[in-house]
């Protein structure tokens, strides 16, 4: 619904017999600044190079933005779904999201699985480099990125072959005091056959402050207090498996000791928590939960507690680590890898909104929040939250190894393939990984802490 004017207030009170609460009158002076449904149509239909001038307009939803600050003003989103070649075989969405008071574009997506080439029936040629992308990119984000873009800078791809060879996406990190803050940025996608905006999303957190660079210790100094203090230890990991001689080969390598925290301050170079506390060797006022003693995920899910990842809700005492985790639960988990922890109080619109910015979840995807996660979702989800998901969704490359491989769901043989190939699972004595059985909450919090701990 609308916003109601002050006027439109009194009549419907009177109207009603009775007048608004203080609380009330205060919520609806909040929403009356809100633009008309017609208003934001048109803001969006006019975001250029997108080509929703010419799409059919479908809906238009409001909704609160959710806040983990209690203090700051509440914002309010509208989401406004078009329709491309609307009526066609090719029919598909666009999703703007607008900040529905200012009308600043919030993200924005227009391509689905039928731009991935399946089996050879689509043919794409590129008629855009990487530079013509990267200028539309860039010319998009300053236009529609707010005060945002000029604290941006923009992360050259590694292989610009490789980027152009599906909808290139080109990341504006966040930088601030000439430092680069990369859980902050502006990011475009781009149509490399027309040069069209695909995408727009941006995750930017406007009421964080952050330390001045004065007095920071140079990488020489750093480097010497990393291995004083923390070290490296010789470790044997899983590297492949031989199958001519049905055995895994297991290799030797040097990784950071994790015991206790990796992390230093840049200036003291003395080690620190992940909160930026102090770090005292056996010191630690976590409160772990009272049903992982002897658990087989026991010192995994310790760890993630330690470092404040995982947190006890309010109130309960257990983790209940062998129940089953629901999708809602799993993208909370999920989360914890771009936002520092596991976000347990919001509800499933609001948590399904997070995933949807941070790209977790697809804008168009059906998510039943209370159904059960299976095992082949864990991977799904961690990959999409690392930025992998173009690569993972590329059809017919990927062979994950797992004997039960057949029994992947089309479409996440590269997520699981990626998972496995950066450590995140692993399979069983029978090299089974079983990824249509449902997932437990020990066992996803484990390929959260092997995520982390690679």
């Amino acid at each position: 619904k609308n916003a109601m004017s002050e006027e439109a207030t009194d009549q419907v009170a009177d109207a009603e017999g009775y007048r608004l609460t203080e609380a009330e009158l205060s919520n609806v002076e909040e929403i009356a600044g809100l633009k008309s449904q017609e208003e934001l149509k048109n803001i969006a239909a006019g975001l250029a190079n997108t080509g929703l001038d010419t799409a059919q307009f479908e809906s238009c939803r409001y909704a609160r933005a959710y806040s983990k600050d209690e203090n700051v003003p509440a914002e309010y989103h509208a989401t406004l779904r078009f329709l491309f070649q609307s009526g066609t075989e090719q029919e598909y969405s666009g999703i703007v999201v607008l900040d529905a008071k200012t009308g600043q574009l919030q993200r924005y997506g227009s391509y689905t699985m039928r731009d991935y080439v399946s089996s050879g029936s689509v043919a794409r040629a590129n008629t855009v480099t990487y530079d013509q992308a990267g200028a539309a990119a860039d010319a998009f984000a300053k236009a529609y990125g707010g005060d945002e873009y000029a604290s941006a800078q923009l992360v050259p791809a590694e292989d610009e072959e490789q980027a152009m060879k599906y909808h290139p996406s080109f990341e504006f990190r966040r930088v601030e005091n000439g430092v680069p803050y990369p859980n902050n940025s502006l990011n475009v996608s781009v149509d490399e056959t027309s040069g069209r905006i695909l995408g727009f999303h941006k995750n930017w957190d406007k009421t964080m402050t952050f330390e001045t660079t004065e007095g920071v210790i140079d990488t020489e100094a750093a480097q010497k207090a990393l291995m004083e203090r923390v070290g490296m230890q010789l470790i044997y990991t899983y590297a492949q498996q031989d199958e001519d001689a049905d055995k895994s080969y297991v290799a030797l390598a040097y990784v950071l000791n994790h015991e206790g925290t990796s992390m230093i301050s840049a200036k003291t170079g003395e080690l620190m928590n992940y909160d930026g506390s102090e770090y005292v060797p056996g010191q630690t006022n976590v409160v772990l939960p009272d049903d992982i003693a002897g658990h087989y995920g026991q010192g995994q899910i310790e760890k993630l507690f330690q470092v404040g990842m995982l947190s006890l809700e309010e109130g309960q005492t257990t983790f209940r680590p062998d129940e089953e985790i629901t999708q809602a639960e799993l993208l909370a988990f999920v989360s914890g890898l771009k936002r520092g922890q596991v976000l347990y109080k919001l509800d499933a619109a609001s948590l399904t909104g997070l995933g949807r910015r941070l790209h977790i979840l697809n804008p168009d995807e059906q998510f039943d929040a209370q159904a059960k996660a299976l095992r082949q979702d864990g991977p799904k989800f961690i990959v999409r939250a690392l930025d992998y998901e173009k690569i993972a969704t590329l059809p017919g490359i990927f062979n994950c190894g797992f004997a039960d491989r057949d029994a992947v769901a089309q479409g996440m043989e590269g997520y699981v393939a990626i998972a496995r190939g950066l450590g995140i699972i692993r399979g069983d004595e029978q090299e089974m990984f079983h990824p249509g059985d449902t997932l437990t909450r020990a066992d996803a919090a484990i390929m959260i802490y092997n995520y982390l701990s690679r």
